[in-house]
């Protein structure tokens, strides 16, 4: 009976890998595995290291470096600094994170405390929150922008709510969280992401 049990196990596994080899997709779809890849390298990009992307709403790939931010047009680069405090918020090979929130702006953060916002008619990066001038020193890893121009930051610390009108840290709640990532969850609510699990932040309350 073993026997018996164990050859109508061989047989028919036989014909499922016989069904599957022979398998072949219908005329015209091409499998994404047999497309060649091409590596670019247009002129003008400052390093050969990328640690993000993402497309704005003008269809320009923004990529962070570890020289800075470069933005590509489909042909070349052009490179960004960071805000004025280069020497104090940058150094070789650090990881730029950058984010684009629902108005389509773009923001870059590192883990010097800095946050900087891209601005369209400069065409320039400028300092949003410099949270070693509110004595915060909190390494930013996550962000998101509230419709009354309130700043959410996830931190190495908790989270801090910076309002860029009065420019005051105006919240530091769920200290002693390390942080890890936000996105957004119905009216005023954000889901947060941190090592200690998962919760949602009311940014009106």
């Amino acid at each position: 009976m073993q026997k018996i049990k164990f050859s109508f196990l061989a047989i028919f596994l036989s014909c499922i890998s016989l069904l599957l080899s022979s398998y072949q997709l219908p005329e015209g779809v091409v499998s994404v595995f047999d497309q060649p890849y091409n590596q670019i390298t247009p002129p003008g990009v400052s390093s050969q290291t990328s640690y993000w992307l993402l497309s704005d709403k003008h269809g320009f790939i923004w990529v962070s470096t570890r020289n800075g931010i470069d933005r590509y047009d489909g042909l070349n680069y052009r490179h960004y600094k960071l805000g004025t405090e280069q020497m104090r918020t940058m150094h070789s090979g650090m990881s730029i994170t950058i984010y684009c929130d629902e108005q389509g702006d773009i923001w870059a953060f590192t883990e010097r405390g800095v946050v900087y916002c891209y601005d369209e008619r400069k065409d320039v990066f400028i300092t949003a929150v410099d949270l070693y001038k509110h004595q915060k020193y909190n390494s930013v890893q996550a962000l998101f922008t509230t419709d009354d121009d309130e700043l959410v930051l996830g931190t190495n610390d908790g989270i801090i709510c910076y309002d860029m009108k009065s420019e005051k840290v105006v919240a530091h709640v769920a200290n002693g969280t390390d942080i890890r990532c936000m996105t957004f969850y119905g009216k005023g609510k954000v889901m947060v992401g941190a090592d200690k699990g998962m919760f949602v932040f009311d940014t009106e309350k």
